[in-house]
């Protein structure tokens, strides 16, 4: 097992969405809601899944390059994507030292039903080097989430 090469932080935000869960979960995993937030994120275009349990989910720049993930858990109230590798031009990693350094890392959305809304919960792993561009960029990406959500229900 190969040591990780980047050091790794984990981003934990939480947001109030007045809408219901099923709105926020289409947000985030259907159609033109995931292209629009995860385009607050840097060099991100797409993220492109099925969003079944045991299904990859990449993460897309214009070069066809990024980050290949796994969905671990999928349930009505949580999404778990483990990161396993990169998509460089297309062509997946899973062996350099690049890409095992990205094992053990990943994101988990949790979304919990409140009295008159709910609350989405994101924990994301994020190299330590790019913590407060990422942190900004997720805080972007939840409002976003918020917007399109409400705008829903």
């Amino acid at each position: 097992m190969s040591e990780r090469i980047i050091a790794i932080e984990k981003i934990k935000l939480d947001i109030s969405v007045n809408a219901p869960a099923e709105a926020v979960w289409k947000v985030i995993t259907g159609g033109p809601g995931v292209d629009s937030w995860c385009k607050e994120f840097p060099s991100l275009t797409v993220i492109q899944s099925d969003w079944k349990e045991g299904s990859f989910v990449l993460y897309l720049d214009d070069f066809q390059s990024g980050v290949i993930g796994v969905i671990t858990k999928r349930t009505h109230t949580t999404l778990e994507i483990s990161y396993k590798g990169l998509l460089n031009s297309g062509y997946e990693d899973f062996t350099s030292e690049s890409a095992q350094a990205l094992h053990g890392a990943g994101e988990k959305y949790t979304v919990t039903t409140n009295e008159k809304s709910v609350t989405l919960k994101i924990e994301a792993d994020v190299a330590s080097s790019s913590f407060e561009k990422m942190n900004a960029s997720w805080r972007n990406a939840l409002e976003h989430i918020k917007k399109l959500a409400e705008n829903q229900a």
